[in-house]
């Protein structure tokens, strides 16, 4: 996964928040287990279109959980709203799908703004 290279710190923390091209839930899921593998603390937010349908998934790790408060499930849900559509899961993982496949760049963007908030 190339990607992985789009890692940035924020406040000390790996983070990526990245659009991947026409990728499975599954496809996002294992690119979640491989950043989280390379990355025991840290948040990732992975974007995608897929058959002109939006999705996002969101990973976090639990330390990042404890110690600050952040939510993926609330993440998400606030992303799943500018893509119109809905979201929701744990607070270590959580996706979204929506109906506006334009929009998936802002509820990116959006994401990294929260975490950015909460760290």
């Amino acid at each position: 996964m190339g990607k992985l290279s789009q890692v940035v710190k924020v406040k000390g923390v790996p983070v990526l928040v990245t659009s991947v091209t026409e990728a499975s839930i599954d496809s996002l899921r294992q690119m979640t287990d491989i950043f989280r593998g390379k990355h025991p603390s840290g948040i990732v937010a992975l974007g995608t279109v897929n058959q002109e349908k939006p999705s996002i998934i969101c990973a976090i790790t639990e330390d990042l959980i404890q110690k600050h408060g952040i939510n993926a499930g609330e993440i998400v849900r606030t992303a799943a709203a500018i893509i119109e559509g809905s979201g929701g899961g744990r607070p270590n993982l959580a996706q979204a799908g929506g109906k506006n496949p334009a929009k998936i760049s802002e509820a990116l963007a959006r994401i990294m703004q929260l975490i950015e908030e909460k760290l």
